[in-house]
């Protein structure tokens, strides 16, 4: 019996899409979401109205807003079409059908955030970001493996 040889370049492309935005998506809401110490250091440093050594802001108040607000969906996007890709992965028609099953799932999670207790959750923002992250996730995948160019 042999064991066939991994690419390691090619797998740690795949578990760098998945696993550094999950890690990155999860920070991100512990830091912007709770009333912890770290929330107020990140505002404190980044937030509107934070002054540089040139006397401007850091990052425009509307800038602020929209990273608190639409970050996570963007990377749950992001590492959930590499995921299913990874899966997926062998053909451009399957590479489709990743693509497809990702906007289906992020397209019922969103009726289902609004029909529940979050309520008024349902955000064309929130719709953007994840289209958004399936565009990156999905251009990176396609010229990582030569399909397009």
């Amino acid at each position: 019996m042999s064991i066939a040889k991994v690419n390691v370049k090619q797998e740690s492309f795949w578990w760098a899409g998945i696993l550094i935005p999950l890690a990155l998506g999860a920070v991100f809401y512990m830091l912007l979401n709770s009333e912890q110490f770290l929330t107020r250091l990140v505002f404190g440093l980044y937030g509107p109205d934070k002054a540089t050594m040139f006397g401007r802001e850091i990052i425009s108040e509307s800038l602020f807003v929209v990273l608190t607000k639409y970050t996570c969906d963007f990377l749950l996007a992001f590492s959930l079409v590499f995921a299913l890709a990874y899966w997926l992965k062998g053909t451009l028609k399957m590479f489709g059908q990743a693509l497809m099953i990702a906007l289906v799932f992020e397209f019922v999670m969103e009726v289902w955030r609004y029909s529940t207790a979050a309520g008024g959750a349902f955000r064309l923002g929130h719709i953007l970001a994840l289209l958004l992250g399936n565009a990156v996730a999905a251009v990176l995948i396609l010229i990582h493996e030569k399909a397009i160019y």
